[in-house]
């Protein structure tokens, strides 16, 4: 009998508007998903909170300040992949502190701002999904279940 717990992994992203506008980084050099849009996020460190998390991962990738009672969740997606899953959360804010700086280039090429229902051909599907999601009031969704 296999004692081992299944482990579930957790992504954090953020949705960040301006306007009609997303946020989108240009992904390169992560082994995932290069070469296609994403928003600001990552995983779970442990010992935070979800909200704690995207706080981080904004000042680590952008350089902003999000406070955390502007921070909304919008949506989740329940993602398999080959050798895991994920609960990946999405949250939504239309204000933050700071100048956005692209502080990891050597994970996204670039960032820029893009209407939010034109997304470009190459948005990460889970990010597609999820903005798609969060423009219908869909909270909920899987991907990868039918591979």
């Amino acid at each position: 009998m296999n004692t081992e717990r299944f482990m579930l992994r957790c992504g954090v992203n953020l949705i960040l508007l301006d306007n009609e506008k997303v946020l989108l980084l240009f992904r390169n050099n992560t082994g995932f998903e290069d070469g296609t849009f994403g928003v600001v996020g990552g995983h779970m460190d442990g010992n935070e909170t979800a909200r704690e998390t995207i706080i981080r991962e904004a000042q680590e990738e952008v350089n902003i300040q999000l406070n955390p009672e502007e921070l909304k969740l919008v949506g989740t997606i329940h993602r398999k992949l080959i050798h895991c899953e994920f609960i990946d959360l999405f949250f939504a804010s239309q204000s933050w502190l700071g100048s956005l700086t692209n502080k990891e280039p050597e994970k996204h090429s670039y960032y820029k701002w893009v209407e939010i229902n034109e997304l470009p051909t190459n948005t990460m599907p889970l990010v597609k999904t999820a903005i798609n999601n969060y423009l219908n009031g869909k909270s909920y969704d899987e991907l990868g279940w039918d591979t």
